[in-house]
């Protein structure tokens, strides 16, 4: 008889030799149902090659007529579980063991014998004597071991081995009999009904025990009881003040990191058995204990655990003195508690892109110390693993930024001020280290109207609005008008108006013209100017000629001749012949004078 073994090989099979009877679970992820490697539970070692249940029988079955099953194949038994077998795939003396399976697959793929259950007392005693987490982690993997689950299993090992046993033995052989599985004297190896079925009281089984047992049907409770049918609504969820709850206790709930992409967030808290609080969501947790706890209020401050989150506001749990139990994911995961923080004894996901497991964990946030365990940090403890509620960050600390942060514990070297960085220009700003586009160079233009006779002065352009009465220019003399203003670089249309009003204005042809009469100037990064073109034109005006005296030191120097007329003329000195000091006396002191310059070349 085989209950979820594997063989070490098939050699030791001959034909002639006794018959056997197997169960075993397709999805045995340690013993293989086929033949493949054998896998220690505990530790995931992998062994030997192995032939599980299916290619024992398969090779069972290959024997010639008679082969060693015969005894109890050939009784062709049709009782529900023979049928039971064929149908899911086994054969006459082999069972498959489909314990949870919805659509062909296992729901607790790791419940490979759901005929045994642990004692939870004797289990827990062993985990806190050996510092290990067997309970909860066996708990996790098959939430329903326990007496009801394997009772049933060993009811259906014992009544599809015992026909086949009776039969190899001798002591029993087909024939009349109760063919009613519904009978507590149904006869497997009956093969016609002699009327002597009997059956139980309505509510009660075959034993005469009531089958309607109140109590917690609730797996997670603190109370569950496992025997009860009737749930009589006594469930709770919340028991002793070993773990804070409520509004005002805030906890954090994350994955682990080891292995994922994000390894490096875990700051390397978790090589040494702890978690990296700062990679977290938070929330509280609410409930009276009379139905399931849940959390409330979460956030992600990260951004990194957006689904974590969305699990979370959907999970139940309890809380049972010091042990907490978490339904999620389709199972109940009784996590273990370290003093610090609570986490899952098997890994909860799979990180998508390396497929390493991650462990859920759970703490009240003040059971990390708060400070700050953010390396980039201004104040950065040292320590990563602390909690990050008192970090200040490098900022600009530059008041008169633009982009002064006043949080900023430390300065990054990143402040902007913005404005004009070109000291040719008009505004240019020494404190400004970006610049804003904002520069303006002065632009001087001029026109000679010398040629014309002047009624007022103005200029029109794109950079005043066009108008011709606004804008006056400076009278420089000598027929010469100016008009400086500062520009941002740029191409820019005007003309000169000799007047205030439209029609008095000029008309210019030339390269200095847009082509449509109006001038253009082209201002560059540097202060940009005209010439001193004649009105209406883009060339000079015709020198002027102004006859007068043209010789600096004479009384009547003209500034503005420039052809001299032999008019100047110059101030006599003393009347005194020879007085050179201007004492009023001809003596040494002038001869001396005389002789100082005696010889000097006069232009």
């Amino acid at each position: 008889m085989n209950m979820g073994g594997a063989l070490g090989d098939l050699n030791w099979l001959d034909q002639g030799d006794v018959p056997m009877v197997s169960f075993q679970c397709p999805h045995d992820p340690f013993a293989p149902y086929t033949t493949g490697v054998l896998i220690v539970p505990t530790t995931g070692n992998q062994i030997i090659e192995v032939s599980g249940a299916y290619d024992v029988h398969a090779e069972i079955n290959g024997y010639p007529a008679p082969n060693n099953n015969e005894v109890y194949q050939s009784a062709s038994l049709s009782d529900p579980l023979s049928l039971e077998a064929i149908a899911n795939g086994g054969s006459d003396g082999l069972f498959p063991v489909l314990n949870n399976y919805v659509d062909g697959a296992p729901t607790q793929p790791y419940d490979g014998s759901p005929w045994q259950w642990w004692d939870e007392a004797a289990a827990q005693a062993y985990d806190d004597a050996n510092g290990t987490a067997i309970w909860a982690t066996q708990m996790t993997l098959n939430p329903d071991m326990g007496p009801t689950e394997a009772n049933m299993w060993i009811d259906v090992i014992q009544d599809y081995t015992a026909p086949r046993l009776a039969l190899a033995m001798g002591v029993a052989s087909t024939g009349p009999g109760c063919t009613d599985d519904a009978a507590c004297n149904f006869n497997a190896l009956a093969s016609d009904d002699d009327g002597s079925c009997s059956y139980a009281d309505a509510g009660y089984n075959c034993d005469g025990e009531s089958l309607n047992i109140e109590g917690c049907t609730s797996a997670i409770a603190c109370n569950y009881n496992e025997a009860a049918t009737i749930d009589d609504g006594s469930c709770d969820y919340l028991e002793g003040t070993d773990i804070p709850t409520g509004a005002d206790v805030v906890w954090l709930v994350g994955l682990t990191l080891s292995g994922t992409p994000y390894e490096s967030l875990a700051g390397g808290c978790e090589a040494g058995g702890g978690v990296n609080p700062d990679v977290s969501i938070n929330g509280v947790i609410v409930g009276d204990g009379s139905t399931p706890l849940s959390m409330a209020g979460i956030s992600d401050p990260t951004g990194l655990l957006g689904e974590l989150a969305a699990l979370a506001s959907t999970v139940q749990f309890s809380i049972c003195g010091t042990g907490m139990t978490v339904a999620a994911l389709g199972n109940n995961i009784p996590m273990v508690g370290n003093g610090t923080f609570w986490m899952s004894p098997i890994p909860v996901s799979a990180d998508p892109t390396t497929g390493a497991g991650q462990y859920l964990w759970a703490a009240p946030m003040y059971n990390f110390t708060i400070g700050c365990g953010i390396p980039d940090a201004c104040n950065f403890s040292g320590d990563p693993c602390e909690l990050s509620l008192a970090c200040t960050f490098p900022g600009c600390t530059d008041e008169g930024a633009d982009n002064y942060d006043p949080a900023a514990g430390c300065d990054a070297g990143n402040c902007v001020t913005s404005g004009c960085t070109n000291d040719g220009a008009t505004n240019y700003n020494a404190a400004a280290n970006t610049d804003d586009g904002s520069c303006l160079f002065l632009v001087t233009l001029q026109v000679n109207m010398s040629e014309v006779a002047t009624s007022g002065v103005n200029i029109a352009g794109a950079f005043q609005g066009w108008d011709p009465a606004a804008t006056a220019c400076a009278d420089l003399g000598g027929g010469v008008y100016e008009y400086a203003i500062a520009l941002a670089p740029g191409t820019y249309e005007y003309k000169f108006v000799n007047g205030n009003a439209w029609g008095d204005d000029e008309y210019v042809n030339g390269d200095c013209s847009n082509g449509a009469g109006n001038r253009v100037v082209i201002v560059v990064d540097a202060a940009t100017g005209n010439g001193t073109p004649c009105y209406t034109s883009c060339d000079d005006c015709a020198p002027v000629v102004v006859m007068g005296c043209t010789y600096d030191a004479a009384d009547n120097y003209n500034a503005a001749a420039n052809d001299d007329d032999g008019s100047c003329e110059f101030s006599g000195g003393s009347d005194c012949v020879g007085d050179l000091d201007g004492d009023g006396v001809s003596a040494t002191a002038d001869l001396l004078l005389f002789l100082s310059v005696f010889g000097s070349s006069c232009n």
